[in-house]
């Protein structure tokens, strides 16, 4: 019995640059929302410092 020899997949190979800008839109685009809210938040926060003096 010879051993089988398992090749790449060409169809995954193939996908590859399709899939990889998608994916980096993607986290460009979580990126964008969470520094977003992020400064939403700051912000709505009120400002201690005007009330210490």
């Amino acid at each position: 019995m010879t051993p089988e020899v398992l090749l790449a997949h060409h169809a995954a190979l193939v996908a590859v640059p399709a899939v990889l800008p998608a994916v980096i839109l993607a986290g460009v685009v979580l990126w964008i929302v969470r520094r977003d809210r992020r400064e939403q938040a700051e912000a709505d926060r009120p400002d201690d410092t005007l009330e210490d003096r």
